[in-house]
């Protein structure tokens, strides 16, 4: 955050500006300042209010004109109350609080999010561009997302990535923890006219199920059975049933929607 001078401690061959210097006249991003130890939130303190700040093994103060964003997903507020938190260092942040609730609940900014990360992630990959279909749109406004929009990312990343043949994204294609559904928001997968298929939503559930369990095992087919509490045998029949291929040791599985 704050640099060194040459010599200042073993292995300092040279000067080197810190953060605070690198961002004089611009703006200097903490993330998870929460996460911050009680000495550096004192040492960012004085950065604050002074304006200035000294290097390791410096001699004379640092001046700067930084403007100061920092971030936090913890109630900074109960930190204080509980003493890991500086109370002076919260009130001298808190100018100009902004208050980004989580994507479970704004979910009318699930879509433009999705649009956004399917072209992003089209150009990086290489690939052409894809589209969710209503079904999978719909899950993930369902989706209660604890890990918010890094998640939600990561989730249609790793989609793209493992689904590089299929350009109309389904249900059947994302990876997500079924139980972080929303109460009485469960998915609803409808047919081409629009009305909910309970047998539709039962086969996409159960394909879902069983290629989490296999993935969990490396593909080991007994160990997924004992997880899903069935045998080996009727894992197999399901597995042929739903059109999930074996991995045979190399590759990813087949996990395209069958019949």
């Amino acid at each position: 955050l704050f640099g060194h001078e040459k010599g200042s401690f073993t292995g300092a061959t040279r000067s080197r500006r810190g953060m605070f210097e690198l961002a004089d006249g611009g703006t200097l991003f903490l993330d998870e300042i929460s996460e911050m130890s009680l000495v550096t939130q004192g040492k960012i303190l004085r950065s604050i209010q002074e304006r200035e700040f000294m290097k390791v093994g410096g001699e004379k103060p640092v001046r700067v004109d930084v403007r100061l964003i920092a971030a936090s997903n913890r109630d900074l507020r109960a930190l204080v109350e509980e003493g890991k938190f500086r109370e002076d260092l919260f009130f001298r942040l808190s100018v100009i609080p902004v208050h980004l609730p989580p994507l479970r609940e704004r979910p009318e900014d699930i879509k433009p999010l999705i649009d956004y990360f399917l072209e992003k992630f089209s150009v990086e990959l290489h690939t052409a561009p894809k589209q969710l279909s209503p079904q999978a749109i719909a899950l993930l406004e369902s989706y209660t997302w604890p890990g918010n929009v890094r998640e939600l990312k990561n989730v249609l990343e790793r989609c793209m990535a493992l689904h590089r043949d299929i350009f109309v994204l389904g249900p059947e294609h994302l990876s997500l923890d079924w139980n972080r559904l929303r109460p009485g928001r469960d998915a609803v997968f409808c047919r081409d006219d629009g009305i909910a298929s309970l047998e539709k939503a039962e086969h996409t559930l159960t394909k879902r199920m069983i290629v989490e369990a296999l993935e969990e095992f490396s593909w080991n087919q007994t160990k997924a059975a004992g997880k899903l509490k069935i045998s080996r045998r009727r894992l197999r029949y399901r597995m042929d049933k739903l059109d999930i291929s074996p991995r045979l040791g190399r590759g990813r599985p087949s996990t395209g929607s069958g019949g």
